[in-house]
């Protein structure tokens, strides 16, 4: 009945170029681009975040989860408020968004 309401007119902007983008900005690996990148599918896929968060702070809550799952000492890291605030990304978003992240890759690893 919605999807007929609107016309089954979607659009949803999706985090990828938004992460690309703020890979380059930190001049990241290509190991942490890869996994930040499956954390975005996945999320596509497992979850609402891209219905309910903006693009941007899908992306950065990926590669922030993607840097401190791997070796945070020897990736570069942003993740201080001021960091993303110089990016119009709120800290406490990318928080939020993160959590959720882990709570669907703990999800995907239990079995059954």
């Amino acid at each position: 009945m919605l999807l007929r309401t609107i016309n089954f007119e979607i659009v949803v902007e999706h985090p990828h170029k938004y992460l690309f983008n703020f890979g380059k900005l930190i001049d990241a690996k290509f190991s942490l681009i890869q996994m930040a990148v499956s954390f975005l599918n996945d999320s596509i896929v497992h979850t609402n975040l891209c219905l309910a968060h903006p693009p941007a702070d899908i992306a950065a809550a990926c590669l922030q989860v993607a840097t401190e799952l791997l070796n945070p000492l020897q990736l570069p890291v942003v993740n201080s408020p001021s960091d993303w605030g110089a990016l119009g990304i709120k800290p406490q978003h990318v928080d939020h968004i993160g959590l959720a992240l882990l709570n669907m890759i703990v999800g995907n690893m239990e079995p059954g």
